[in-house]
């Protein structure tokens, strides 16, 4: 009886542990972020305080949605030098038209609390959230 409760334990504590682990993954794995449906970047600028993104993608039935993921924390240099992931949600769209657009997005409203100055000289990398391989930068 004595060596059952210690096989017991020890099978609790082994496996216990691997569960605790992938406890602690899972959360990362859910704030991924949403597959992206495909699109081209084209040509990315910063004006004023919006963030433009020159976008290309297959289309034309239905209301496309584009999500730029912003980082958490950006370095503190100077001028701000970070990237972006920008992710496209075709909602289905049967279409094939070639659609060819500029979004805009508020980098005030990103919450990084850059002032204009740093604004007006940060260096913004856009990565395809459908093809990572694919960037464009605005310097």
């Amino acid at each position: 009886m004595k060596k059952l409760t210690v096989l017991v334990v020890m099978f609790m504590f082994v496996f216990g542990c691997n569960e605790s682990e992938e406890l602690r993954i899972n959360p990362k794995e859910e704030s991924a972020p949403v597959k992206s449906d495909p699109f081209q970047l084209l040509e990315v600028a910063i004006e004023d305080q919006l963030l433009k993104i020159e976008v290309s993608y297959g289309g034309g039935c239905e209301e496309h949605d584009f999500q730029v993921i912003w980082p958490e924390v950006i370095t503190a240099v100077f001028p701000p030098d970070f990237s972006v992931v920008l992710n496209h949600q075709g909602n289905n769209d049967p279409c094939f038209a070639i659609i060819t657009e500029v979004l805009e997005f508020d980098i005030d409203q990103s919450g990084l609390k850059l002032s204009d100055e740093a604004i007006g000289q940060m260096k913004i990398t856009v990565i395809n959230g459908f093809d990572h391989t694919e960037k464009i930068s605005n310097k």
